[in-house]
């Protein structure tokens, strides 16, 4: 786990690295993404914690539920992460269609090809 300074520092880079792929959104659009960024940029150094932990714990852990019921689940690492990550995937895609669209037609000239065969 990182130290509470050392991670602040991690996301302000992940927010300046973030911040620049996006430097292109319309004023009125990038105030509005800001906290999307700010919140994916915690999720990021958040997950990478995460994954530090699950490797030196493991996927597993064991549980005793009772006297006679046990068994192996998934680690409360693991679980977190794999909330977590969807929801870190969910914000990059808000992020990603705040971008504007720019019309492909990659489509087009693959049906092109095929049909000159």
């Amino acid at each position: 786990m990182y130290e509470t300074a050392e991670k602040q520092k991690l996301i302000k880079k992940e927010v300046t690295k973030l911040k620049k792929a996006f430097k292109d959104l319309d004023d009125i659009i990038k105030k509005n993404a800001e906290k999307l960024i700010e919140n994916a940029a915690w999720m990021a150094i958040s997950l990478d914690e995460l994954k530090h932990e699950i490797d030196i714990t493991g996927y597993t852990e064991n549980y005793m539920n009772g006297a006679n019921q046990s068994g192996v689940k998934d680690s409360t690492y693991v679980r977190t992460y794999n909330t977590m990550i969807k929801n870190y995937n969910a914000t990059i895609k808000l992020l990603l269609d705040q971008l504007p669209q720019t019309e492909t037609h990659t489509g087009d000239k693959l049906a092109q090809f095929l049909l000159k065969k």
